[in-house]
């Protein structure tokens, strides 16, 4: 307890630690020029590696060279150069104890006050297609050695570990007059360990992903690097405080990186809905539009060109349609503006938006257009309970038609297979217990998020009183009926063919009510609940 007491006091009587040495080692030399400058003009001695050195030289500053300060020269192509105890010993020394004072002068150590480093581009260099050995080079061992050790030593050094943050030092230091404040310190180290924790994180995922034994086995450990690149308005109520967090070792573009081609800014609601609306769009080849409300598709249909598929797909619940969200997987034509007419959208979404609709947009504020590639591929899906994470695989599983199974008398037709494949691809994105209902490729009912089965195929059969009814029309459910009750009431509203994982007790009892009634019964023995 004494030795934290006087830690404490220490510290406090520090706040303030002037800087007379910088060592300076940067593979990023943008804005180095500014530092430099305001460090020379308070005759701060700079210590700096091989490179940095020769260019802070063509700046027409003097630096040492590290070499020249250690004693000892930089080999193995510059992999060993800033690994030496004068170095660590003038960033880590306690310059309240007298055993470390004494170590220092009989080494001959500098004090060093002010670490400037920035790390090997390891992320830039994995995001294009590069060698391994050339990944490997680019794990840089020194940097993050040193940051760690300036930010340990915050008490005495400051650490700066971003060229953007050298704005904010050069006010500071002109500020306290050639010195550093405690806080200031603290909050540059606390910058530098989120960096090298982020760093390792980047390198662990890389060569974990390279040498794992089972591509489909999820992580022992789950390791995470997200950055933030926008606060929100709010989050899904006016009181909650929501931004948004993307991957660093992204490149390609993506929803959370789309900045809106017209209308206010995203906010979380729009994010989620949007979401939903991409990941159903992009399961289709043919051209289709989605409309979405409330993290939910509110209608779906493929077509010869979207606007057919828009109208039909707003026919499944024009209510709903107001104020969703609607992606295609076509180009954004000045057709497909005049389709929707005075349907009011919150976000529009398709991989490509010709320019000239951003004209016809007049005094629609609020609709904002998204210009979004389709996804190639679903990721790990993460969700947040109390205590922890759930991680799974994505549902990405897709059940070709030679291995489902018609387990009725009557067999589809070629059109009603296309009609069943399609409600089958979208009741996989619609929450449990989910009903869809559709004919001619498109969706007349939804029933979505039901505690029982049965009450979900009401629910879409009362929804479908909006268009043109269930009659007729197939019907796709993401799991097994565990009674009759669902399948008679599907068939009471018209549908002629129902597509259904299977597995149930009572699978006999159910076929048999199929085949009393005529209708087709498709078994995929593949589940899809989404919660």
């Amino acid at each position: 307890m004494t030795e934290t007491l006087s830690a404490a006091t220490a510290s406090e009587s520090h706040a303030e630690v002037p800087i007379q040495t910088a060592l300076i080692s940067v593979s990023d030399r943008s804005n180095l020029g500014d530092l430099v400058k305001v460090l020379a003009k308070r005759n701060v001695r700079i210590i700096a590696t091989g490179d940095t050195a020769k260019h802070i030289e063509k700046l027409g500053y003097w630096a040492t060279g590290i070499s020249d300060y250690t004693d000892f020269p930089e080999i193995m192509g510059g992999r060993v150069k800033t690994l030496h105890p004068r170095v660590y010993g003038g960033i880590l020394a306690d310059r309240d104890n007298p055993k470390h004072k004494v170590a220092m002068a009989n080494h001959e150590m500098w004090s060093i006050d002010l670490v400037v480093i920035n790390l090997y581009p390891f992320e830039q260099v994995i995001a294009r297609d590069c060698r391994e050995a050339e990944a490997i080079e680019n794990i840089d061992i020194g940097g993050t050695s040193m940051i760690r050790a300036a930010a340990k030593n915050s008490r005495w050094v400051t650490v700066l570990s971003d060229p953007k943050q050298y704005e904010e030092f050069i006010d500071h230091f002109d500020e306290y007059s050639g010195m550093t404040e405690l806080a200031f310190r603290r909050k540059m180290a606390g910058k530098a360990f989120t960096l090298t924790a982020r760093y390792d994180c980047i390198i662990s995922d890389y060569l974990c992903n390279r040498s794992a034994d089972d591509s489909h086995s999820l992580p022992e450990t789950l390791i995470s690097v997200l950055h933030k690149t926008s606060d929100l308005s709010y989050g899904e109520n006016p009181h909650q405080q929501a931004a948004v967090f993307v991957s660093g070792a992204r490149t390609e573009p993506t929803l959370c990186t789309a900045e809106p081609l017209h209308g206010k800014p995203l906010s979380y609601n729009n994010l989620m809905d949007a979401g939903v609306a991409l990941r159903v769009v992009s399961s289709f080849n043919d051209p289709t539009a989605v409309l979405v409300k409330h993290n939910t598709p509110c209608g779906v249909a493929t077509a010869e060109d979207t606007v057919t598929a828009f109208h039909r797909a707003k026919a499944c619940d024009p209510l709903s349609a107001f104020g969703g969200v609607l992606a295609l997987n076509r180009a954004l034509t000045p057709e497909m503006v005049e389709a929707w007419g005075d349907l009011y959208l919150e976000v529009v979404l398709a991989p490509k938006i010709e320019r000239n609709v951003l004209s016809m947009l007049g005094k629609r504020k609020n609709l904002r257009f998204l210009e979004v590639p389709l996804l190639q591929h679903q990721e790990l899906q993460y969700r947040t309970i109390p205590g922890g994470v759930l991680l799974q695989d994505p549902d990405d599983k897709i059940i070709p038609r030679s291995e489902m199974t018609v387990v009725s008398k009557q067999r589809p037709d070629a059109d009603c297979w296309k009609d069943l494949l399609f409600a089958w691809e979208v009741v996989r994105h619609v929450k449990s217990n989910a009903v869809v209902f559709a004919r001619n490729q498109a969706t007349v009912g939804i029933g979505t998020g039901q505690p029982s089965r049965f009450y979900s195929v009401q629910s879409a059969i009362n929804h479908s009183k909006t268009c043109e009814g269930t009659r007729d029309s197939v019907l796709a459910s993401d799991a097994f009926f565990p009674f009759a009750d669902g399948v008679e009431s599907a068939i009471a509203a018209g549908a002629r063919a129902i597509i259904q994982p299977g597995g149930a007790m009572r699978d006999t009892d159910i076929v048999e009510v199929a085949d009393a009634h005529g209708i087709v019964m498709v078994h995929t023995g593949v589940r899809h609940f989404t919660h």
